[in-house]
């Protein structure tokens, strides 16, 4: 018969993913949030699940620590509200500063007049014009 590994020499020998996530995503930082105009609340929502996904948060956690992750009037906002749940926080925050047809007006404005800066290569200068058409209207074509 062939031998097994009893489940506690099992365990013991699998590396532990838990203890593994933070270590490897200690090296991740983020950025926080300030609520400022010129700031796109969308984007950074999004950076932040994928940096609470990297340390493996749940909605508990999320919730816990996005204070830390908030800053000037976005952080005084938080502190003025009371949220029940993740959920909440999210719906709240899409309202207050990730407003699609906001955010879709001021990349149409900044489209109009966007010119190659100084030291912009062309490369990075046409990632960041597809990127203003994407939010200024997401079912652009090329052709337009």
């Amino acid at each position: 018969m062939p031998q097994t590994r009893s489940a506690d020499a099992l365990g013991a020998a699998e590396p532990d993913l838990f203890r593994q996530r933070p270590h490897v995503a200690r090296d991740i930082s983020m950025p926080t949030f300030s609520g400022r105009p010129d700031e796109n609340g969308k984007r950074w929502l999004n950076l932040f699940l994928r940096f609470a996904t990297c340390y493996g948060w749940d909605d508990s956690f999320k919730l816990a620590f996005i204070p830390y992750y908030l800053s000037e009037m976005a952080l005084v906002w938080f502190e003025n509200e009371e949220f029940s749940s993740w959920t909440a926080f999210v719906d709240e925050f899409k309202k207050c500063y990730a407003d699609d047809s906001q955010r879709s007006s001021l990349a149409t404005e900044e489209l109009r007049s966007r010119a190659q800066r100084n030291g912009e290569s062309c490369h990075d200068y046409v990632q960041a014009v597809l990127q203003l058409c994407k939010e200024s209207d997401a079912t652009m074509t090329e052709a337009q």
